[in-house]
């Protein structure tokens, strides 16, 4: 099971490292741009990352409230309240939130996709 989270860690970090510099100067050259003007893509990008924020702390103060601990392997139970009633993993949702947001702010065709 371990080696199974190991190879997959990898490959998130190989991609990581390639798409990030490439996103990046995309940006610094100025191309595989998306066509908007840049007030557009800051406005976006507020309106995307608030949304992933507050996702966050809903997620984080309901987590709070059931009176769980992360690093505890005994007493876990399911969360079911809360923004967990709707959404299975809101951590999740609230960092591909914040991932997109970045990617529309700086025009970039690459983190888009």
């Amino acid at each position: 099971m371990r080696k199974r989270y190991s190879a997959l860690l990898t490959v998130f970090m190989v991609f990581f490292f390639i798409v990030i510099p490439v996103g990046v100067l995309t940006v610094w050259f100025g191309f595989l741009l998306l066509p908007i003007p840049w007030l557009v893509a800051w406005l976006v990008f507020g309106v995307i990352f608030s949304l992933g924020i507050y996702i966050w702390s809903l997620s984080k103060r309901e987590f709070d409230r059931s009176g769980q601990n992360l690093h505890s392997k005994t007493g876990v139970k399911l969360i079911t309240s809360g923004i967990y009633a709707s959404i299975r993993h809101p951590h999740y949702l609230a960092l591909m939130l914040f991932c997109l947001s970045f990617a529309l702010g700086f025009k970039s065709l690459v983190g888009k996709s």
